[in-house]
């Protein structure tokens, strides 16, 4: 007598679920990024089923902290001017703030918006401002370094390209010259003042709007304090914070490597991560959509991982460090934007 199959446990049909799921959403991501190599997406779609997603989930939880370290490091910022706000809050903000930027453009909205919240949770403008602009300039300069890593693992397994190098040098140099313009203007501030007056002047003659010198002349005064309070203040935990946060993020890509049964080294690691994010924050793409992604899968291929794994882990990382937190950023700034008495300053 044939028996009745056995009902699958709540475990197996959650597990089951989460494969097809994961399958769907590669397959979008390939298919929008990938559109012209169909004939990997079979083996790549093999990959996903074969994935262990118990590592999927563990580089999901590392993403977190990776989201929460961004909070850390505005709320160490206003703590430098003297403005406390709760590690919650601060994440909130951060995660909202980078949404918008994605959206609406870039970095440059991603600041403003940190600079607006952040100044109607109570803190001053010095404190604002370093919570404003400080956070992606520190993650760049952690990038940057284990940037030169990767680089120095391909030059010598002779898979740096005259394309990546020219990459990496237009952003180098694009950093660069906002550090030294931020080192220089704290050296003469004078003279940085008269330029914004005077170019703020020019701008509202353009735009037909009234102009009060004074007030600009104070506000940039304020903007310029903030590398006083930076510099007076502790910054090695700003520093540990930033590279805390990178190498977490590094963390969750690996995960993702292991879940597809590979185990690159650190060089190989590092030379396919530090690089694509690099130049994928410093071109004028949001979120360095599909620059980062092709650089990743184009350097992971060269250094020897299978090409449909190397799609398959890319789209699944960027999903966990990218996509997801995009998306769920958008709907805090929406909350915040229609709480605003959600601002009540906590010292905890």
């Amino acid at each position: 007598m044939d028996q009745a199959p056995r009902p699958l446990s709540p475990t197996s049909n959650f597990t089951r679920l989460g494969g097809y799921a994961l399958s769907v959403i590669v397959l979008v991501l390939a298919a929008h990024l990938f559109l012209p190599q169909l004939g990997s997406f079979e083996q790549a779609m093999q990959v996903v089923r074969s994935m262990n997603l118990g590592l999927i989930a563990l580089a999901a939880l590392v993403e977190i902290l990776v989201i929460v370290c961004g909070g850390f490091l505005v709320r160490s910022l206003l703590a430098l001017a003297g403005a406390g706000l709760s590690l919650w809050r601060a994440t909130l903000i951060s995660v909202a703030a980078a949404s918008v930027g994605l959206v609406a453009g870039g970095i440059m909205a991603a600041a403003a918006v940190t600079y607006r919240w952040t100044r109607k949770q109570g803190a001053n403008i010095e404190g604002a401002m370093l919570a404003a602009w400080l956070p992606p300039i520190l993650f760049n300069l952690v990038l940057v370094g284990l940037s030169i890593i990767g680089m120095a693992h391909l030059f010598f397994r002779h898979h740096l390209t005259r394309r990546q190098i020219s990459g990496f040098g237009l952003a180098l140099t694009a950093l660069g010259l906002i550090v030294f313009f931020v080192w220089w203007g704290a050296r003469h501030r004078q003279r940085v003042i008269s330029w914004v007056v005077a170019l703020a002047q020019h701008w509202a003659g353009w735009r037909r709007r009234a102009f009060d010198a004074a007030s600009t002349e104070q506000r940039t005064r304020q903007v310029i304090g903030s590398w006083d309070v930076l510099a007076a203040g502790e910054r090695r935990h700003l520093a540990a914070g930033a590279v805390i946060m990178v190498l977490l993020d590094a963390l969750a890509l690996y995960l993702v490597f292991r879940a597809a049964g590979q185990s690159p080294s650190l060089g190989v690691l590092m030379a396919g991560y530090a690089l694509p994010l690099f130049v994928g924050r410093s071109v004028p793409v949001p979120g360095g959509i599909g620059v980062i992604e092709g650089m990743m899968v184009a350097l992971y291929t060269g250094l020897g991982i299978p090409y449909s794994t190397a799609v398959t882990v890319v789209l699944i990382y960027r999903m966990l460090s990218f996509w997801i937190p995009g998306l769920a950023g958008l709907l805090i700034a929406v909350y915040i934007q229609h709480h605003p008495r959600m601002q009540a300053m906590s010292t905890r």
